[in-house]
């Protein structure tokens, strides 16, 4: 990965400012979208001993194959924990 230089990263980030997500270069056009979004933007959750041991079993299912809920995944998504 490449870092920007100042003036790369502030034209970008004009350009998704202005929600044109696509750029040309070289006669080529690229898609640009955001990937992840600073920590400090999302809200946390206090986690408490119970549901950091629900969420390891989940884990573990996920890794091993076995049967999960989707919903399980967004929620520890959401709690920053996977």
């Amino acid at each position: 990965m490449n870092k920007l230089t100042r003036n790369e990263a502030n034209l970008l980030q004009k350009v998704l400012e202005d929600n044109d997500h696509v750029i040309e270069v070289n006669n080529k056009r690229y898609y640009v979208s955001v990937m992840e979004e600073p920590r400090t933007l999302h809200e946390t959750k206090k986690v408490d001993n119970r549901d950091v041991q629900r969420y390891k079993t989940v884990k573990n299912n996920i890794l091993k194959g076995k049967e999960f809920s989707i919903d399980d995944v967004v929620e520890m998504i959401d709690m920053g924990i996977m």
